[in-house]
């Protein structure tokens, strides 16, 4: 009779035990899954906030980019006309260089006097006309 209740007793012991563990297996397990599910949430509102700062990211690129573009069609547009303006300048140059030396090879030919005032009159009136068109180029009008 006492192994008998012995066994009982232990028989006893074991089952609440067996229940205590398995109440605090279930326990643990549920806690255990609200972690997860937690954690799963904030996972997803963590990609999901970063989603959003891609796009974020991407619409300023597309915005930077077409500025970018933008810049870079208005800088060759200002290079190209500089570059006309320069060539304009230096045919007006040469124009001009080629004008002070036929005044110069036809005072040399002639000593008189009122030939050399003619002369300067038309270089004058020569010089004129090419300052007057190298403002309207630099101005654009041309």
């Amino acid at each position: 009779k006492k192994d008998n209740l012995l066994y009982k007793a232990a028989r006893t012991v074991l089952l609440g035990t067996a229940i205590t563990l398995a109440a605090v297996t279930t326990y643990a397990v549920h806690e255990l899954q609200l972690f997860y599910r937690d954690e799963r949430q904030q996972m997803q509102q963590q990609i999901v906030a970063l989603e959003q700062k891609g796009k974020r990211k991407d619409t300023m690129y597309g915005t930077l980019e077409t500025r970018f573009e933008s810049l870079s069609r208005d800088h060759k547009t200002a290079t190209d006309n500089l570059a006309a303006k320069l060539r304009s300048l230096q045919h007006m140059t040469e124009q001009l260089t080629g004008c002070q030396q036929i005044v110069s090879d036809a005072r040399m030919l002639t000593d008189d006097v009122e030939t050399h005032r003619d002369l300067n009159k038309l270089h004058a009136r020569r010089f004129e006309v090419i300052v007057k068109d190298m403002k309207n180029v630099y101005r654009g009008e041309q």
